[in-house]
């Protein structure tokens, strides 16, 4: 099962640089056995191969906007979010 759906990373508990990189090279190898299995036509395997990949861009995407949003506030309050 892919890493995003470990309880400590889908707690909130590791979303350091390292956890982050594991789920890029997750989303590689997951991107290379999608286009294995199109290539073989083997288009249920694949599909199933995407919905992961897809579950993956997902978390990274909510990861990026909860930063962004984080940056924002700093940015027009002066204060950082984590000394709240």
């Amino acid at each position: 099962m892919s890493l995003v759906f470990e309880s400590s990373v889908q707690a909130g508990a590791r979303r350091d640089a390292g956890t982050i990189q594991k789920l890029l090279d997750e989303n590689a190898v997951l991107i290379q056995t999608i286009v294995r299995y199109q290539r073989a036509g083997r288009v249920r395997d694949a599909l199933r191969y995407q919905q992961l990949l897809h579950r993956n861009l997902v978390y990274l995407a909510s990861l990026s906007d909860e930063a962004a949003l984080k940056e924002e506030l700093e940015i027009s309050s002066g204060v950082s979010v984590t000394d709240i």
